[in-house]
């Protein structure tokens, strides 16, 4: 693989950073649009280099390729969320609408909940 393309201006979360029309914009996203012409749900850093912009390391997804990312290279946080979320979680569908309803009345972010997921996953396969 060639070497990552780091972006050197702003950062948000590490990722790559611009405004565009009074919108900040990821620059990987920006980058994939711009080379394949269309832009996926999530554009994934096949380097795990979130500052990186090198097209040839980003590849398009879906938000399941995206988790699956986390849990084999091992790219999720510890967080503390109770049982009975972590349950709510599990039996809500993949639907993306429904799980901004479960966070939000549960007061979380829906990534926070996916990634507490994935840990707990991770740790039964590793059993």
């Amino acid at each position: 693989m060639s070497e990552c393309i780091e972006w050197s201006g702003s950062k948000a979360s590490g990722y790559g950073m611009v405004t565009l029309a009074g919108k900040s914009r990821s620059v990987h996203r920006l980058v994939f649009h711009l080379y394949h012409g269309y832009l996926p749900q999530v554009v994934r850093h096949k380097c795990d280099n979130r500052s990186c912009y090198n097209v040839e390391h980003l590849e398009g997804g879906t938000y399941k390729d995206n988790t699956r990312d986390w849990l084999t290279r091992g790219r999720y946080r510890d967080s503390v969320y109770s049982e009975y979320k972590l349950a709510t979680f599990r039996l809500c569908s993949e639907d993306h609408k429904k799980l901004r309803e479960i966070a939000d009345h549960q007061g979380v972010s829906i990534t926070g909940l996916i990634r507490q997921y994935i840990r707990k996953s991770h740790r039964r396969l590793e059993k």
